[in-house]
């Protein structure tokens, strides 16, 4: 933890050697590098978001039926004395027969945004203010699964304690039909999981660090928070002891994950905001000082470690995922540094570093999630660590998308599905607070979940060492 009054009486009277920067350690190209880019020309807009879901079904559902069947079986095993049937298609299942069903899981809540309701009311030209929640208390929520045949209501109060299911999520479920269409569910199975590669040998790594940092938050200057310039000195070596800047000298890497920008407080309380027709012109309200002050912050920076750069909720780029590499023309004072020690990354992103395997994003998959759960759920101090999990257990990081989370219309395709590839560490920013837990899943494969804390709130960064993977956290206090 580094205090101001530390700061203060850090400097040494001697002269201390000069200590050696690591090498950046992101390559400068490595597979699905570009996974989340959109062609600057030639985007469409009038794609209807059914073929992202049939291509999400296409991709997990075989997947899904391959575990339910070792698990299940089709008239081969029994559950409490009765036979496990299959069911291929919701709209056969048959009453007080124990069997199980694949699907898409889509939850009906009361304060999810519903555009036929916008248009009844003449606002479907703005975009609207989103709750901080999608449940109601006035109105019941409903879970339900679905496929190209029809719907079935899921219930079961106990198993929606200790399970997590969201709007997109494809699984299989097994359960009986108590009355037409309300389906009791016992228990569920999840997608197969992606393969994941092999880990580099510890001796075939550096043993760099890499600092992650979220939710800077930057003001106009007049307004510069004191904690900003402390870290920036911290990751530039200037301030602290020998060990720490021995420390610090490990750093190769330092990765922004979104909102770096503070969003300026509305002038008034419209539940609306204006936008154009398709609903992706950025809402976030800031001022150019905003950006020229992120701009010093990151030129300050880039004379001494390489930085990369996520957008997030609040910077001022698309608000659709994936979102976009910010222009680099917010980087006026170290253009010349762009592409090189700082890359613009998109959100989400894939990192390579030393042959292990990265998966970002800035937080609005995980914070949409969040809003579905009840209050009760959302107190769980490990919570987003559940979320992050369950998006690994479902093999798609933004199962919401696009229903409550914005997102590009794709065409045949879904990007936010774990098709190929599981990888070794999964970070998100913008969260409340520090977790690091790893989840072991099938196959022997293991992932990294790091939860990177907003920093305009907690003062903390993230130290991940690239060799053991092992983390330490940073705290910044005046």
């Amino acid at each position: 933890m580094m205090k101001y009054q530390d700061y203060i009486h850090s400097a040494d009277d001697g002269i201390e050697p000069v200590i050696k920067r690591r090498e950046p350690c992101i390559p400068d190209d490595y597979d699905k590098k570009n996974e989340f880019d959109l062609a600057n020309t030639g985007r469409r807009y009038d794609h209807q978001f059914s073929s992202m879901y049939q291509s999400r079904m296409n991709s997990l559902k075989s997947r899904v039926d391959e575990q339910a069947m070792a698990k299940w079986g089709n008239g081969t095993l029994k559950r409490d004395g009765q036979i496990i049937q299959k069911v291929d298609r919701i709209l056969n299942i048959t009453s007080n027969k124990l069997c199980w069903v694949s699907g898409t899981v889509f939850c009906d809540l009361g304060n999810k945004l519903n555009i036929l309701n916008d248009v009844k009311g003449g606002t479907d030209d703005v975009l609207p203010q989103i709750p901080d929640s999608y449940r109601s208390q006035d109105v019941g929520e409903v879970v339900m699964l679905e496929d190209e045949s029809g719907r079935a209501v899921l219930e079961g109060d106990e198993f929606f304690k200790e399970n997590i299911l969201v709007t997109g999520v494809i699984v299989a479920v097994l359960g009986i039909e108590l009355q037409a269409g309300v389906f009791e569910i016992i228990d569920v199975i999840y997608p197969s999981v992606a393969p994941q590669r092999s880990l580099p040998t510890v001796s075939d790594r550096q043993g760099t660090k890499i600092a992650f940092v979220s939710g800077l938050e930057i003001t106009e200057s007049v307004n510069y928070d004191l904690k900003l310039e402390l870290l920036k000195q911290y990751l530039q070596g200037e301030i602290g002891e020998s060990d720490d800047k021995q420390s610090v000298a490990q750093i190769s890497q330092v990765v922004i994950a979104g909102s770096s920008i503070k969003e300026l407080e509305q002038a008034n309380n419209d539940d609306y905001h204006s936008s154009n027709n398709y609903g992706s012109k950025n809402i976030s309200r800031f001022s150019a000082e905003c950006l020229k002050s992120f701009d010093k912050f990151v030129s300050d920076l880039v004379a001494t470690c390489s930085v990369a750069i996520m957008p997030g909720e609040s910077d001022p780029t698309d608000i659709c995922l994936p979102q976009q590499s910010l222009h680099k023309s917010f980087f006026l004072t170290c253009k010349n540094y762009v592409g090189k020690n700082i890359k613009a990354l998109t959100n989400p992103a894939w990192l390579e570093v030393e042959g292990v395997r990265y998966l970002g994003t800035s937080g609005q998959n995980v914070n949409d999630i969040l809003k579905y759960l009840t209050n009760e759920m959302r107190q769980d101090p490990q919570i987003v660590f559940k979320v992050m999990a369950g998006t690994l257990k479902w093999q798609n990081i933004a199962p919401t998308a696009p229903d409550t989370l914005f997102c590009y219309p794709f065409d045949n395709c879904d990007p936010f599905t774990l098709s190929n590839e599981t990888p070794h560490v999964y970070f998100v920013g913008n969260q409340s607070k520090f977790i690091d837990k790893c989840i072991n899943l099938q196959n022997n494969i293991s992932v990294k979940l790091l939860s990177i804390p907003k920093f305009s709130q907690t003062g903390e960064i993230v130290l991940l060492d690239t060799c053991t993977l092992e983390t330490q956290i940073v705290k910044i206090v005046i």
